[in-house]
């Protein structure tokens, strides 16, 4: 089979990096498959996989920074992914986010006949981005011309019923998750927190996540304020990439809560092994997620997690602790209390890998 699978570009993120794994995995089945992206960006080159049999092919460089300009860029994508899709004849044109969907259907317009146009769905609430906010509409009217969807959790396929997209249509897919290179490894604990500058009886809360506002940074940083008064031992970190003024305003507010030194925001990670098996548990508090990748990577490691009820409850199901995230004082009391029991982090460590 000939497919072509369409995200808005190579990044760290959720959908980016399943969809990076899907076309991986279809290629390793013999399939053909190209993988194309609405914008280039030449750091992602580094997320494709060592020997990777598919091929990328962006439909613009890099994405402008005028709305006028996007959209000229966007007009232009349809037209050129038209063409490949005609020339390479693609059977089958996967796409994900609410962008690269909207650019599939146009692009596919007038081809069902050749090529079946299926469409991924992330989110399990509206982004706040124009673009996204224009696509969601506009998706709304248009999906009759889409022959099926995916969605990543219930909680995302309740979305699409809320915003009037393609529910019914809509198999519910969660992520993969790769428990093989995510486990338990008590080497690779050692090694990283040594790398963090960490005791090896520090009480280590890690997430893994981009540093933007969905992801509720400030919930965590009230909740470590009252659990760091608790736990002595208490240190977190954050393992995700964001916008430089915006990880110095948390470094400031950490510092006015008196937390700055129990804090640490290391940046992205392109392997994220070490990092999991740093943590003895693990932190999820966003405002809204489709499919908590993170938490099931989380799980993978034996970490128990705990995640607001908008965050990863669907994944983890009870093998962990559901929380709201606007309580802060109720999560330092969670976090105190798995501080002071290991018998209980196991417990809870071991049903999180099982499940």
């Amino acid at each position: 089979m000939r497919v072509a699978l369409l995200i808005g570009q190579l990044a760290i993120g959720g959908a980016e990096l399943a969809m990076r794994d899907i076309a991986a995995g279809l290629a390793a089945r013999g399939h053909e498959v190209l993988l194309f992206t609405l914008f280039d960006r030449a750091e992602g080159r580094v997320l494709l996989p060592a020997g990777a049999r598919f091929t990328v092919q962006p439909l613009n460089g890099a994405k402008a920074r005028s709305p006028l300009r996007v959209l000229w860029q966007l007009a232009g994508a349809v037209l050129r992914l038209r063409a490949a899709l005609r020339r390479e004849r693609i059977e089958v044109l996967y796409s994900a986010l609410n962008i690269a969907n909207l650019i599939a259907l146009a692009a596919g317009a007038g081809m069902r006949r050749h090529t079946a146009l299926a469409w991924s769905f992330h989110a399990a609430g509206t982004e706040p981005a124009w673009e996204d906010r224009l696509a969601i509409r506009a998706g709304a009217r248009l999906s009759g011309g889409v022959d099926a969807g995916v969605a990543v959790s219930d909680a995302t396929r309740d979305y699409l019923a809320r915003e009037r997209l393609p529910a019914a249509r809509c198999s519910v897919v969660p992520n993969g998750t790769d428990t093989l290179h995510l486990r338990p490894d008590a080497g690779l604990r050692a090694a990283q927190r040594g790398r963090w500058g960490l005791a090896d009886d520090a009480f280590v809360l890690g997430v893994v996540a981009r540093v933007v506002p969905v992801k509720a940074p400030e919930r965590l940083l009230s909740a470590l304020a009252l659990a760091c008064a608790q736990v002595p031992t208490l240190r977190a970190v954050w393992v995700g990439g964001g916008a430089a003024d915006y990880v110095e305003g948390l470094v400031d507010r950490a510092r006015a809560l008196g937390i700055a030194d129990r804090l640490q925001f290391t940046g992205p990670s392109l392997d994220l092994a070490p990092a999991y098996n740093a943590f003895d548990a693990f932190a999820l508090l966003s405002h809204a997620e489709g499919c908590g990748k993170a938490v099931a990577e989380a799980m993978a490691v034996a970490l128990p997690c705990v995640v607001d009820r908008r965050a990863g409850a669907e994944t983890l199901g009870d093998a962990g602790v559901v929380v709201d995230g606007d309580d802060p004082a109720a999560i330092a009391r969670v976090l105190a209390a798995l501080a002071r029991d290991p018998g209980e982090r196991a417990r809870l460590g071991a049903a999180a890998r099982s499940r």
